[in-house]
């Protein structure tokens, strides 16, 4: 088995192959916000490591300097990268120069899973078990450092897996493992609803019904 890298273009649907690599594990992705490119988090002989994917030329791997690196997300200058580095916790790092060297950013003996900017770059939401579940907190930008975090929800779904900003920063959408359910955090109150997604199947069910 193989993992590519892969683009498709909306308008003619076609798709490009930019990178491939020998195994199936792959630790998350982010578009260069200039769209030049990737990067993308692989697994190979020597342990996880970052690549930096150009949509025109070679792939090369980045210098980071920690032996497991997941899910980079760019940051507000557009140069660092807000990553996880494992070692026996998940704590979120910040590489920043040329040097490769992660900054922590919050210091944990608990996991951090998903990291994600605000539409105006100055919140970082992430979901982490500090508090005994899995739960969104949010820390403010201060200059190139933040502020404590501090939690945001109280009762998520379990197991939360994936979380995204809404355009206007108002609503953070978390995906839930193994269902087909979305819990939408009011960003300011940490207010949760839930959405349901309904499969195909059900929607023919349901058309029947009515």
């Amino acid at each position: 088995s193989h993992t590519a890298t892969m683009v498709l273009d909306l308008k003619t649907l076609q798709t490009r192959v930019l990178e491939t690599e020998p195994n199936d594990a792959q630790s998350g992705l982010t578009w260069a916000p200039d769209g030049s490119g990737l990067v993308v988090g692989i697994n190979r002989r020597r342990g996880f490591r970052l690549l930096w994917v150009p949509l025109q030329g070679a792939a090369r791997e980045l210098d980071v300097r920690v032996p497991i690196v997941l899910n980079p997300v760019f940051t507000h200058h557009h140069k660092g990268l807000m990553v996880l580095f494992a070692d026996r916790t998940r704590n979120l790092a910040e590489v920043t120069g040329e040097t490769g060297d992660p900054k922590p950013v919050f210091p944990s003996r608990q996991r951090n899973t998903e990291t994600a900017f605000s539409p105006d770059m100055q919140q970082l939401a992430f979901l982490s078990d500090r508090s005994g579940t899995f739960e969104v907190w949010v820390a403010q930008r201060n200059g190139e450092n933040f502020s404590p975090p501090r939690q945001l929800t109280h009762g998520l779904g379990w197991y939360p897996s994936s979380i995204v900003w809404s355009p206007d920063g108002h609503t953070l959408a978390v995906g839930i493992s193994n269902t087909n359910q979305i819990d939408m955090v009011d960003a300011q109150s940490g207010a949760i609803s839930r959405s349901r997604l309904i499969a195909r199947s059900e929607e023919r069910r349901v058309g029947k019904e009515c």
